[in-house]
């Protein structure tokens, strides 16, 4: 009996004891931050197409042959050019009663400089050619720009968790939590520019992209103690 009500009473003490203990004291801020940096990689999506010259037909494995050389003489490693999938080959008719099937093949080039596309298409038959678009860029030091924008935004969050702090006449404790709720988005798809668009005055696309910087924006939440 006397064990009993021992054990009542200890459950008691530790009821009151949680009861008394204060609520934990928190701030919660978000710190948002910005950078624009200059893309330095870009990648083209050129599609090739074979084609009758004449009474003989220019096949595939000969364009890939000369966008590889003309690629080459542009002085960018073939390496950077590559198959886009394989499920990107079609096959088309010329007319519905002729035999020949006209088999089409998308390649994705990677550029530093992109005005060298046009040297490259310029050094191909357009008749092969059917069409190129800007797919994507970026830059090859993305990943240090990400983890920079992720410190900046943290830092933003402290600062403006002290000042909060200072105004409510509290002191500034531990970081309790870190969530990362923003990062940034990539440039998206461009339009495809024709054939006939290739020659330098007309293709304003490349110069523009030249230009245009990408923004890396990150949010990041913080909750701190404050005492």
């Amino acid at each position: 009996m006397n064990k009993c009500l021992l054990f009542v009473a200890a459950m008691l003490l530790t009821i009151s004891t949680f009861a008394q203990k204060p609520a934990e004291r928190k701030i919660s801020v978000n710190g948002t931050a910005e950078i624009e940096v200059t893309p330095d990689e870009f990648y083209f999506i050129i599609s090739l197409k074979e084609y009758m010259k004449g009474k003989t037909k220019v096949e595939i494995t000969q364009l890939e042959k000369e966008l590889i050389q003309a690629v080459v003489n542009a002085g960018v490693p073939k390496e950077d050019l590559n198959v886009q999938d394989l499920a990107g080959m079609s096959y088309t008719r010329r007319k519905k009663d002729a035999a020949e099937l006209f088999t089409s093949k998308d390649f994705r080039l990677k550029l530093t400089q992109p005005n060298k596309l046009i040297a490259i298409l310029d050094a191909l038959d357009s008749e092969g050619v059917v069409s190129a678009r800007l797919a994507q860029y970026t830059s090859s030091k993305m990943k240090e720009y990400r983890k920079k924008v992720r410190v900046m935004a943290f830092e933003a969050a402290s600062e403006k968790a002290l000042y909060l702090a200072e105004i409510a006449k509290q002191q500034l404790g531990e970081v309790l939590e870190i969530d990362e709720t923003k990062s940034d988005q990539f440039p998206g798809l461009y339009s495809q520019v024709n054939a006939n668009d290739f020659n330098l005055n007309k293709f304003i696309g490349l110069e523009q992209a030249a230009f245009t910087t990408i923004k890396i924006q990150a949010t990041i939440q913080a909750v701190f103690a404050i005492r």
